[in-house]
């Protein structure tokens, strides 16, 4: 929220102007009009119909204009210059509420127990990571042919059952040599060798 200055020599300096009850009436509305909305002390035909409660402004807004209180740009667009010098500039309340929030969060993280100057980069980042998370740990789940619900899909199980099968998972039987009991060369066992060369039977 914002606020009107009116100085204590306010009513006494449009006095000194000759401003009529109306013209009065209008200058201190366009004055609250132009700090509501933060103009800078422009106020155009949609703010005059807005602000202005005086049945006939136009009357009005041309005794400001010829008191130099207003500044006619044209266009049914108005200056005010009159007083505005005590007003604050859009740019200079526009910092204030920065650092009034600022000022607020900090007091409200301190009654909380928590560091005053805590980054919100850091919750950015907290966000990001546990969506992240969560994100992989879905696709991962889902991923390693599950349905979502913690059970195998029908291709995982028929693959699962193929490979527990003992008769299609064993390795082919190695030949052996029938006297010494050791590994025979597939190439000899082709041929018809049941034992090696070099072994002999005994008595």
């Amino acid at each position: 929220m914002t606020w009107l200055k009116l100085s204590d020599d306010f009513g006494i300096e449009c006095e000194r102007a000759g401003l009529s009850d109306a013209a009065f009436r209008v200058h201190v509305e366009g004055l609250s009009y132009v700090m509501l909305k933060e103009t800078g002390g422009q106020i155009n035909r949609n703010g005059i119909r807005r602000a202005i409660t005086t049945p006939d402004p136009a009357e009005a807004i041309a005794e400001l204009v010829a008191a130099g209180f207003w500044t006619d740009h044209g266009e049914d667009c108005y200056v005010i210059t009159h007083h505005m010098i005590h007003q604050p500039e859009p740019d200079l309340l526009e910092a204030r509420r920065q650092l009034t929030a600022e000022r607020v969060r900090k007091h409200r993280r301190k009654l909380a127990g928590l560091t005053a100057d805590y980054s919100r980069n850091a919750v950015t980042e907290r966000v990001t990571s546990n969506v992240t998370n969560a994100v992989t740990e879905r696709v991962t789940r889902d991923g390693s042919g599950r349905d979502g619900t913690g059970n195998l899909n029908p291709r995982q199980r028929e693959e699962q059952q193929h490979t527990h099968n003992p008769e299609q998972t064993a390795w082919p039987q190695v030949p052996r040599c029938e006297i010494c009991d050791g590994p025979l060369d597939r190439k000899l066992a082709g041929a018809g060798y049941t034992e090696h060369p070099g072994c002999e039977r005994g008595p």
